[in-house]
């Protein structure tokens, strides 16, 4: 005859309590973590009938998987960030090499400006040079002016003389 199983309990494992590849109460095996200190605890909590301590790690197993989505989304924000850190270092770069650019060009006017700026003063000396020169010859023109008006008064006077 079969007993009635209204008030019976079924607990379910997929842990081995003994044995097996490893214990249940074994936390890791080969950097796989295992369940079977939670089911441990757990059965240990129901069996005393201390729940609060599952309504604890219920709650706050939820706030570790809050902070694991927040910290998701800090990760994908910061992957974000550093696509456009690397986006900014490189029109860093064609800034730099554009202002390498203005740079040279500028240095090349430098140079033009030199060689136009010692012309102009090659100009400023020919320029003196000949002034130099044409006041020498005015003077010249003077002289020559002078004797000759010296020439026509000794020429008047002599022929003044003679008549």
């Amino acid at each position: 005859m079969l007993r009635s199983l209204n008030n019976s309990i079924v607990i379910l494992s997929s842990e081995s309590p003994l044995g097996a590849y490893q214990p249940m109460i074994t936390a890791e095996y080969y950097g796989v973590m295992l369940d079977g200190p939670r089911f441990v605890r757990n059965m240990v909590l129901w069996a005393t009938g201390y729940m609060g301590e599952l309504k604890y790690i219920a709650s706050t197993e939820k706030k570790l998987r809050d902070v694991e989505a927040n910290l998701s989304a800090v990760l994908s924000s910061i992957r974000d960030l550093s696509s456009r850190v690397g986006d900014l270092g490189n029109r860093v770069s064609q800034i730099n090499n554009q202002l390498g650019q203005i740079g040279s060009m500028l240095s090349d006017h430098t140079s033009r400006i030199s060689n136009i700026d010692r012309r102009i003063s090659d100009l400023g000396s020919s320029i003196n040079n000949l002034d130099a020169r044409l006041s020498g010859t005015s003077n010249l023109v003077y002289i020559a002016l002078g004797l000759a008006v010296v020439g026509i008064a000794a020429g008047v006077a002599s022929l003044l003389r003679r008549s």
